[in-house]
């Protein structure tokens, strides 16, 4: 699918939009894909629906895809609740999330392979009330945690394959210690760490 560029509606839809009942979503290595449903951003809920029953989006190696994100308007799917964005490369992104990107209902994100991020949004991650599970895999440039703590509904952070991260969080004496010591369970480099 590395040609795909759009989506491409083929048949009718009613009052409820196409694929009423989808609950996952898996898009990857759609490198030309240019947004997350088909149409406008502002004709996407009236033609696809609002999608009810989307709990999770998983987006892998959609290079395009992902430097478009501003215009996904994840809030409008009301269960979403897992969100796994991996090889997702903008060589513009130094801080993620962007403020409003990301839906208050998320309770996981993951970040995975993120080769330009150097720090993470703190503002809008606080915005996550609901989140419980972080997970952040071979971001090897993302340089520290941010200075506000991690959302305080936070009960399990992993972190693996950021160098500078996990020399930072290391229990007690790492310089971003007091920023995770809120949360239960923590696991760097393999090694978890029960609080």
């Amino acid at each position: 699918m590395r040609i795909w560029k759009e989506w491409s509606l083929t048949r009718a839809y009613g009052e409820a939009g196409v694929l009423p009942s989808l609950t996952h979503l898996q898009i990857w290595k759609c490198e030309r894909l240019v947004s997350l449903l088909p149409g406008e951003p502002q004709q996407q809920t009236r033609t696809w629906g609002s999608f009810p029953r989307l709990q999770s989006i998983e987006i892998w190696g959609c290079e395009m895809l992902f430097a478009l994100r501003r215009s996904w308007d994840l809030q409008r799917f009301t269960s979403l609740t897992s969100l796994v964005l991996t090889k997702c490369y903008d060589s513009l992104v130094g801080l993620f999330p962007e403020e409003g990107l990301l839906p208050t209902t998320l309770t996981s994100l993951s970040i995975n392979d993120f080769e330009y991020i150097e720090l993470l949004n703190g503002k809008s991650l606080q915005q996550l009330t609901s989140l419980e599970s972080l997970s952040i895999v071979r971001c090897e440039k993302l340089r520290c945690l941010p200075e506000e703590r991690l959302p305080p509904s936070l009960s399990f952070l992993r972190i693996h394959d950021c160098p500078f991260l996990e020399r930072r969080c290391q229990r007690e004496n790492g310089e971003d210690w007091h920023k995770i010591d809120h949360i239960s369970r923590v696991k760097i480099i393999g090694e978890y760490i029960m609080l």
